[in-house]
C-alpha cells in the first residue's frame, strides 16, 4: 500500500506525511502542524525526513532506519527510481500474493527495506549510486520514534526540544485502555502523561 500512495497524491501535492494511529501530538492546537510544514520548507532536497529509533533498548544503537512516520517527497523521478530498486530487491509472498518493497523479515516493513537497500550494495556500480543519493535521507526528531517503551514527557522535551509528536505504542495503548490515564494530570507511576493541551 505504501508504494501506491505516490501516484495517487503526486499530481496534487509536493509532500505527504504518514501518521499512524499511535502517533500523538503534544503541542497546543495546531502548533505541531506548523512544525511539519516547516520540515517541508527547508531546502536540503530530501526524499524522506524522519526519526531514527530513540527507543531505550539494546538494539537501538544499531538501528538507523528512518521510521515510516516521516515526511516524503512527491513527484521526484530520482526518488521513484530508488523506490523501484527497493521493490525489485525485496519481495515476499503471502497466500500466493507477492508484496514488493518489504523484506519480509520480522523486522522488515517498507521503512526498514528502504533503509536496508542503502547498505546492501553488491557491486561497485550500486555503491556509486548509493553514494549519489545518500544525502536525500534526512534525520529529524520533529516526530520522534519511541517504540513501545514508557514515556516521560519531561525527558523527551529535555533531550529532543524540537519534537512535537511522538510515535509510541505504549502511550497509545495507555491512552486507550487505562481509564485512569488523564492527559491533563501528572502521574507518579512510570511516566508523566503528555500535556497535550499545553504549549
Amino acid at each position: 500500500m505504501f508504494y501506491k500512495i505516490f501516484p495517487t497524491l503526486e499530481n496534487k501535492y509536493l509532500y505527504f506525511q504518514i501518521l499512524e494511529p499511535d502517533v500523538t501530538p503534544f503541542r497546543q492546537h495546531v502548533a505541531w502542524l506548523k512544525e511539519i510544514l516547516a520540515m517541508s520548507q527547508d531546502h536540503n532536497d530530501f526524499w524522506i525526513k524522519g526519526s531514527v529509533s530513540a527507543c531505550p533498548s539494546g538494539t537501538a544503537w544499531i538501528d538507523y532506519h528512518i521510521n515510516g512516520n516521516a515526511l516524503y517527497k512527491l513527484g521526484d523521478a530520482g526518488f521513484h527510481e530508488y523506490l523501484k530498486k527497493v521493490q525489485i530487491r525485496y519481495a515476499r509472498k503471502r497466500n500466493g500474493v507477492t508484496f514488493r518493497g518489504c523484506s519480509g523479515t520480522f523486522y522488515g516493513g517498507y521503512d526498514v527495506s528502504i533503509f536496508q537497500n542503502l547498505y546492501s550494495s553488491k557491486t561497485h556500480e550500486e555503491w556509486e549510486y548509493i553514494q549519489s543519493v545518500l544525502h536525500r535521507f534526512s534525520y529529524d526528531t520533529t516526530i520522534l520514534n519511541y517504540c513501545s517503551f514508557p514515556v516521560r514527557i519531561q525527558d523527551i522535551r529535555s533531550k529532543y526540544p524540537n519534537t512535537v509528536m511522538i510515535h509510541s505504542k505504549w502511550f497509545a495503548l495507555k491512552r486507550k485502555y487505562d481509564s485512569t490515564f488523564n492527559c491533563n494530570k501528572e502521574h507518579t507511576s512510570t511516566c508523566h502523561s503528555f500535556q497535550i493541551c499545553s504549549s
